[in-house]
């Protein structure tokens, strides 16, 4: 699979629907998978069904009610997401599958953010379908995906492009769907190898440090902001997601900037400048940290010095660009960031180092 919604097209467009069949979904569907169910709305008349699931969410048990209690005698199959793309959630789809097949619902799980962000055993799960991207947290070319069917469902599974496999069976169908470069598949193995070897404990050390990460980073934000977590910590992987105040504040605040900057080519202007220069900035810190000996710890990349050098020679000659075009709005950016610096080192000392 080129991706994991290609996964999800492969199945649900092999499915044989009636009309007045359900499919269901949940509020928290990735776009383009929606699209592709409205598709067979359109096509054979399926209903497409949504459970609205809780965000912020107190536990496991409000999504799994939340899902079972769409389920009716029409439905066909249940889309679940493994982590959700718009909230970042870790489903609960273990329980799920099991609920949803005591009512005799097969599950289509998109499990597109899951490869390599948290421990997954597709035996264990036992889903009828499920479908990932090899490209996100394993780190292998864009591309890279993969569809698992229960071998009880393989037969009636094809490809969204038929070509000579047609009818030779599952691998044969899927492994030769005409003329593609399958590069970013076969460098899936070793993308795994090489991010599994970049700490001594193998992957369950590399998705426990970028969990830690997350978690580190939620809890300041919302230290910051005041908030209560908006779901337990056991729902969170690689990513976290944080409901923002309202926006109404920001809203006004580029109302403001608009009016007193006077035009929205000068808004860009001062946008371009201010986002240029804070890039600048924590681009040369590869520099600073290399400089520092922290290389072998993670601070590198390919054509060091030179290609990162160039990247802050570009950035600079555009800010210098804009600079002679609006000095008084690159004076007011660069008053802007350096407010900030204060704010930064009273953080500092408040949150430690």
């Amino acid at each position: 699979m080129p991706n994991a919604t290609a996964g999800v097209n492969a199945v649900l467009r092999s499915l044989r629907f009636v009309a007045g069949d359900e499919l269901l979904l949940t509020n928290h569907t990735y776009a383009a998978c929606r699209a592709t169910a409205e598709f067979l709305a359109d096509r054979c008349g399926v209903q497409v069904v949504t459970a609205t699931l809780p965000f912020p969410c107190a536990d496991e048990r409000a999504i799994v009610e939340a899902v079972i209690s769409r389920v009716s005698r029409r439905t066909r199959l249940a889309l679940i997401d493994h982590v959700t793309s718009p909230t970042a959630l870790i489903l609960p789809v273990k329980r799920l599958i099991d609920e949803l097949h005591l009512c005799g619902v097969d599950t289509l799980v998109d499990g597109a953010h899951a490869p390599g962000m948290i421990p997954l055993s597709l035996t264990a799960l036992g889903a009828a379908y499920y479908t990932g991207n090899a490209h996100k947290w394993l780190c292998a070319p864009k591309g890279a995906a993969f569809l698992h069917a229960r071998r009880d469902r393989q037969a009636h599974l094809h490809p969204t492009v038929i070509s000579r496999g047609y009818s030779t069976g599952f691998h044969a169908e899927f492994d030769w769907v005409g003329t593609l470069d399958p590069t970013p598949w076969l460098c899936i193995p070793g993308s795994i190898r090489y991010m599994g070897g970049l700490l001594p404990g193998g992957w369950p050390e590399v998705m426990a440090a970028n969990r830690a990460l997350v978690l580190r980073a939620r809890a300041l934000i919302l230290d910051t902001l005041q908030m209560p977590p908006p779901c337990p910590e056991s729902m969170i992987g690689s990513i976290a997601s944080v409901p923002l105040p309202s926006p109404l504040f920001f809203g006004t605040t580029m109302l403001v900037q608009a009016f007193l900057l006077g035009s929205f080519e000068k808004l860009v202007h001062y946008v371009i400048f201010t986002d240029n220069v804070t890039i600048a900035v924590v681009a040369s810190t590869l520099f600073v940290l290399r400089r520092r000996g922290s290389g072998a710890g993670g601070y590198c990349m390919w054509g060091y010095p030179v290609l990162p050098a160039l990247f802050l020679v570009c950035l600079l000659a555009v800010s210098a660009r804009v600079f002679m075009l609006e000095p008084l709005l690159a004076f007011a950016g660069l008053g802007i960031l350096l407010t900030g610096w204060p704010l930064f080192l009273m953080g500092r000392r408040f949150f430690g180092a």
